[in-house]
């Protein structure tokens, strides 16, 4: 089981399994490139490009001398700005007319290493290794360091789920041509490399079905017949209508038999048959001249359509499976889910749902990704090839037979070259580039910057779990929905608000992700014959293996009384609905017992589907996964001997669980004295449905309306999962004496007031690091391109020579860097540098507004680049300070923000008998509003704590029934002599007299959030302005504005203060004057036009000579000031053929 210390473990073991087994798997399923290339002569020459074998090594980097190599860590990575990443070398093969003329290996770069996977040199460290390191002795690993920035790939909600047939209802489907209808069923098939194939099939109004697949982006749409025809030779008609249909006079048979009829009918008469010839290798046959075109390159010319019939049905229809037979029996299964699902048999799969979704972890996205760019590669490489072969074949003949090692080489790696560096690019930017898509929705937003901002907030972006970026721009609201299939699975708390909310979801404490799939023969062999055991019909028996082939469904004919029993997406047989109830409560049994002792999955999901009424339940059947990114969590199952199982979201939805242990009903599948089903299983704990970090607020349970926490502290206060994941490493919180009060007008609202001298001792200090990376190299370009130095002068750190009369700021070191601790104000000197052969003194200046004290100075080498000397680039850390400020925002774990409102001096505050003073104080109203009764709670629990010395427990749920929080701590405080719910008689700090009402006051956890004013304070009258509308730009970084929208407008309209809002949006922002033609009849704005004097002239009232109407000829103009984009309004509206007319009065 996951541990919440290891929240990257799915990501790292993702990435090894991608770097150990998926990549040389995908490695032998890339097509080879074969072609024949003519000579004028006739001459043919048949060449074949194949990848035979990848190796990836260990992060390096070259030493200075340019030969030996030496190892390359993730800090160096961070402080030098490079990848951390490891050669990567590819062996490819080159044939030459059937004979093997070269094997050569090639590096195509440097492919980026997750941290601690194990390719890492952190790998297998102990809490001493990775502190001689330089690194945290807690480090979670499981990102990339790309270009300094450490990257993680979020676990994206991948639909659907892999190898499942899912009913859909899209009205879109009609579009898709005459017939058409809204029904399909479609199946995401996983190949073993980890890439997907999606195939769809329709439902057509005729009574046809047509499967759609997408080949490079491109949908093709096939008969189903053609397709069954040719994965099952000699099969006839007669078997296919009763693989579909069945023959037990069910519903489907009365309902769907004339729509099969005649799909078999119109088959029959296809013109693509010849006449008497439907056999399967005439299917096969026709699938290879429909797809020739899309494999040109693949198959030598003259390749027959068979065989590019077969190579289709192996790339494309039901991948997950290798023999024909499995692949036949999945669209059989596929075709007889939508007969019922067209006929109101069984109701649409909600693919909104978590039991119908999958997790893309980053090794399968980066599997599937470097195997589709080996493709490409040789791809290119082959049409570069040809193209060259046309100018000159002897040429290229003559190489390829006789120097294949150098033309193939330098041809092949001309194109595979780049490969790690479009990997580097994934991690760098988010965005996807791939010519098939990968079978994903999305193309952006795949790789995110894992922020430090605490150790918390890091730690949640390993939890995390969006949906997709293609659902941010939707305007419905139902992906957003928290669904009951996601209990236990996703946090019902943790999900930001605005935008991402209900996208970004995160996994709960006690979910955890499978990886990789079980591919043990022994353990499916062994699940089989407990299967068969139990009573299941397996007509076809075989070899076990690997690519589940282990298992075929037989020709025979599937009646409709007995029910699928599939596992992984492939038909292992049937048996009658008591039979596969219980074949799933006998499995479920030996899952939790022996599982490990017999063989078995012990994350196997196991999910029984029974027979519902018309159109409410589900496609009926026995449905068994053991396949990779599932998400698992356990639960206790109910019985004699309560044992912890595994179980998925989609066999959730088939379970009865109990939120907790107390009065369960032994046994499972028993039934309840008025019929009701029994609980099956119970929750290990009622906390369990809540993220790590959700489960961190103490008495969550009393908050009715829940909120994220960031940032939990380590408080006196504390929950279970606190006090096991040695969360108090990284306390960043402070015990606050919390006074509910409205004692001044700055405490209204959200405001708070915070104790000046609480300020003055440190509370809410905070500390913000900026690193400035100074590059002589591109300084030197830069300067270079504006002409200021010669060509062939080089830039060095440090001072100039004595000899030179220019200064240098007295706390510029030698080397040309500042003195550690130094303070750093605006304008001030950073670093200076100086041309070796001008002497001129180059110095960099302190660009931010902000004062800063100079943390740490390191002279670092580009590792990747080969530079002359590693001295030509340095990091300057800055340490800024930030104490609070009015403005900013502090937060109690429980959600209860607040914003600092006004420093209040200490002889002000009120004060309590004992002379406590409050650190902070808080409006009363704060609470009615977020219902935070749990922050109450754990003001009291705080005060019993401080009192006692001790830590009060504060973990959701444990108080309930006849135990009461309320009463548990309030006792200890009357035993401690204090009032019984936490309030007290507190004196005025004006006046000294006893306030009349006593003071709820306790100990709460306050914590400061991200949103400071520092880093929003942009409000200014004069910079740089917008070219086309002239007003302010936006941003801090660009010496922006605040723009002020039209709720702060109908603010200041409220206050009375219009001409203040005038200066705003005119004065400060674009002001502009114009002049308008005077003529009643014209008044255009846009068609004054200054007119070509040779001599000065007077001017009359009104009368400008200089200027003149293009459109009516006038010379009478009048001068108003406007917004510049009123201007910019009327020459769009003009654009749209409308013309503004402007009336002017002459009041005088």
């Amino acid at each position: 089981m996951a541990s919440p210390l290891t929240p990257a473990q799915p990501h790292i073991q993702s990435f090894n399994q991608f770097m150990d087994e998926t990549l040389a798997i995908g490695v032998t399923g890339v097509p080879p490139q074969k072609f024949v290339l003519e000579g004028p002569s006739k001459e043919r020459l048949h060449v074949s490009f194949c990848v035979a074998s990848v190796n990836i090594g260990h992060p390096t980097v070259l030493d200075d001398d340019f030969v030996s190599v030496i190892h390359l860590t993730p800090r160096e990575s961070r402080e030098c700005k490079v990848t951390y990443s490891a050669p990567m070398d590819v062996t490819f093969e080159c044939c030459v007319d059937g004979r093997t003329v070269e094997i050569f290996t090639r590096s195509i770069g440097h492919l980026p290493i997750m941290v601690l996977s194990h390719r890492c040199h952190l790998w297998g460290l102990k809490k001493n290794g990775l502190i001689s390191s330089r690194e945290e002795d807690f480090e979670y690993g499981g990102y990339f360091i790309v270009n300094g920035l450490e990257k993680i790939l979020r676990l994206l909600q991948v639909v659907p789920m892999r190898n499942m047939a899912l009913a859909i209802k899209r009205p879109a489907y009609r579009n898709r041509g005459t017939f058409f209808t809204e029904y399909a069923v479609m199946m995401r098939c996983a190949r073993p490399d980890q890439s997907t194939c999606t195939i769809t099939l329709h439902y057509l109004s005729n009574g046809t079905l047509r499967l759609r697949v997408s080949i490079r982006k491109q949908e093709m749409m096939i008969p189903l017949c053609i397709i069954l025809k040719a994965l099952q030779p000699g099969i006839s008609d007669r078997v296919v209508y009763a693989q579909i249909i069945g023959d037990s006079g069910g519903a489907i048979n009365a309902l769907g038999a004339p729509q099969v009829e005649r799909m078999l009918r119109d088959h029959a008469m296809a013109p693509y048959f010849e006449e008497n010839d439907h056999s399967s290798k005439s299917a096969i046959s026709i699938l290879g001249s429909m797809f020739l075109n899309f494999f040109f390159g693949y198959f030598p010319e003259g390749t027959d359509n068979a065989t590019v019939g077969q190579f289709f049905i192996r790339r494309f229809i039901a991948v997950h499976v290798d023999d024909f037979l499995s692949k036949h029996d999945v669209l059989v299964l596929m075709a007889r889910k939508l007969c019922c699902f067209a006929r109101n048999e069984c109701c649409e799969d909600n693919i909104d749902s978590l039991g119908y979704q999958e997790l893309l972890l980053p090794g399968h996205l980066l599997s599937a990704f470097v195997t589709e760019k080996l493709g490409e590669s040789l791809t290119q490489a082959a049409s570069h090839v040809q193209r060259e072969a046309r100018i000159d074949f002897d040429d290229i003949a003559s190489k390829l037979r006789y120097e294949p090692l150098a033309y193939c080489g330098k041809t092949i790696g001309r194109y595979s070259g780049i490969i790690c560096d479009k990997v580097s690019s994934l991690l760098a930017s988010g965005n996807l580039v791939s010519s098939s898509g990968l079978d994903l929705q999305q193309t952006t937003g795949f790789a995110i910057v894992a922020e430090r901002l605490n150790k918390w907030r890091y730690f949640s972006h390993f939890r995390s779990v969006h949906r997709g970026q293609f659902f941010t721009t939707m305007k419905t609201t139902a992906v957003r929905k928290l669904l009951p299939e996601a209990w236990g699975f996703l946090c019902p708390v943790h999900t930001p608000d605005g935008g991402p909310c209900g996208l970004l979801s995160h996994l709960t404490a006690r979910a955890h992700i499978i990886c990789s799939r079980s591919n043990s023969i022994h353990a499916h062999s062994r699940l089989l014959d407990i299967i068969v055991s139990l009573g299941m019909a397996p007509n076809h028996t075989s070899s076990c293996g690997i690519d589940c082939t282990f298992l075929v469904l037989s020709r025979q004919r599937i009646c409709d009384s007995t029910l699928n029993i599939c596992l992984d997406g492939v038909l292992l047989g049937s048996a009658p609905c008591l039979v596969c109830a219980k074949i799933s409560d006998a499995l479920r049994r030996l899952k939790a017992n022996s599982a490990f002792r017999l063989g078995l999955d012990p994350t196997l999901e196991i999910a029984f589907i029974d027979q519902g009424p018309t159109n409410s339940s589900p496609f009926p059947g026995l449905y068994l996964f053991s396949q990779a990114a599932r998400c698992v969590r356990p639960v206790i199952q109910c019985g004699t001997e309560s044992k912890i199982e595994l179980i998925g979201p989609f066999e959730q939805m088939t379970l009865q669980i109990a939120c907790n242990f107390r009065g369960l009903k032994s046994g499972v599948g028993d039934t309840s004295p008025s019929g009701a089903s029994a609980e099956t299983h119970a929750e290990i704990d009622p906390s369990n449905m809540l993220s790590v970090l959700a489960s961190l607020t103490p008495f969550s349970d009393f908050n009715h309306k829940l909120y994220r926490i960031l940032t939990p502290q380590a408080p006196l206060v504390c929950t279970h999962d606190y006090t096991t994941s040695n969360f108090n490493l990284y306390a960043q919180g402070t015990n606050s004496v919390v006074a509910v009060i409205s004692y001044t007008g700055y405490d209204m609202e959200d405001a708070m007031i915070i104790n000046k001298s609480a300020y003055q001792r440190g509370f809410g200090h905070g500390v913000v690091y900026k690193n400035v990376i100074v590059d002589l190299d591109l300084e030197a370009d830069r300067r270079r391109d504006q002409s200021q130095s010669e060509p062939a002068d080089f830039l060095l750190f440090g001072s100039p020579p004595p000899i030179s009369t220019q200064k240098t700021t007295s706390y510029i070191g030698e080397d040309g860097l500042p003195e550690i601790g130094q303070k750093i104000c605006h304008g001030d000197s950073l670093w200076c540098a100086f041309y070796e052969l001008s002497c001129k003194k180059v110095i960099g200046v302190h660009k931010d507004a902000e004062t800063a004290y100079v943390d740490a100075v390191r002279f670092i080498g580009h590792a990747n680049k080969g530079q002359k000397s590693i001295q030509r680039k340095a990091s300057i850390t800055l340490r800024f300070p930030r104490n609070p400020v009015i403005g900013d925002k502090f937060s109690s774990r429980h959600g209860q923000k607040g914003v600092l409102s006004v420093l209040w001096p200490e002889c002000d505050m009120p004060f309590t008998e004992s002379g406590i003073t409050p650190d902070i104080l808080i409006n009363p109203h704060a609470f009615p509003s977020r219902m935070t009764i749990g922050m109450l709670v754990e003001s009291m629990a705080g005060k019993s704590a401080s009192l006692q010395g001790n830590h009060q427990d504060g973990t959701p749920f444990i108080f309930h029934g006849d135990c009461n929080a309320i009463d548990y701590f309030g006792s200890q405080l009357c035993a401690a002599g204090y009032e019984y719910f936490g309030s007290e008689a507190v004196y005025s700090g004006f006046s000294g007299l006893l306030v009349r009402m006593q003071i709820f006051i306790g100990v709460v956890y306050y914590q400061r959030l991200r949103h400071m004013v520092s880093d929003k304070s942009q409000v200014r009258s004069t910079g740089p302005v917008h070219q086309l509308t002239h007003q302010p730009i936006k941003g801090r970084k660009r010496h922006g504005g605040i723009r002020l929208g039209e709720m702060e407008r109908d603010a200041l309209l409220a206050h009375g203060v219009a001409f203040l809002l005038h200066d705003r949006l005119v004065f400060c922002s674009d002001g502009h004057r114009a002049r308008a033609c005077a003529n009643q009849n014209c008044g255009s704005l846009l068609t004054p036009q200054r007119c070509p004097t040779t001599f000065a002239t007077g001017t009359a009232r009104g009368c400008d000579e200089s200027f003149t109407c293009c459109e009516c000829g006038g010379v009478h103009f009048f001068t108003l000031a406007m917004p510049y984009v009123y201007r910019y309004l009327t020459n769009e509206l003009a654009g749209m053929n409308i013309k503004l007319n402007l009336a002017h009065f002459d009041w005088q």
